[in-house]
């Protein structure tokens, strides 16, 4: 079983708890690139073109600069952790602990999915070593020493 350090697991954590910001800046990238250049306030003209504009827009959302490229694969990896989890006790313990019931505590929502605290620490605990390994495979975490 793999051992994270407190500030891996709180760094994959935080990356749980922000996964619909990145998933929305992946996708605010994607519209921008697909509404094409911005006309000139100015001049009122169209600026100047390649003659193939949905092969410029192909290559453009085909290598997304570096930050987006990496916020895009942490939106992967929590896709295939929820997409793995779905329909579990796991996977509801994932959403209430990191998106439903943020302010709350541990207590909380293991009595909303009637379980015990010690089995939700240990689901939480599952959930960020299986996320910081797809993270790993996909080569967006580091386990460092």
């Amino acid at each position: 079983m793999a051992v994270l350090t407190h500030s891996q697991s709180k760094f994959i954590e935080k990356k749980i708890r922000n996964y619909h910001s990145l998933k929305d800046d992946v996708e605010e990238w994607r519209q921008k690139i697909l509404a094409g250049p911005k006309r000139d306030e100015r001049t009122k003209r169209q600026p100047q073109r390649p003659a193939d504009p949905t092969g410029v827009i192909a290559v453009k959302l085909s290598s997304p600069p570096p930050h987006i490229k990496e916020k895009e694969l942490w939106v992967e990896t929590i896709d295939v952790a929820l997409r793995k989890l779905q329909n579990t006790n796991k996977g509801k313990m994932f959403s209430a602990y990191f998106w439903v019931m943020l302010p709350k505590r541990v207590k909380t929502v293991s009595k909303e999915l009637k379980i015990s605290e010690r089995q939700a620490h240990t689901y939480i605990n599952e959930i960020i070593i299986y996320i910081a390994l797809i993270a790993a495979q996909k080569g967006v975490f580091y386990a460092e020493k």
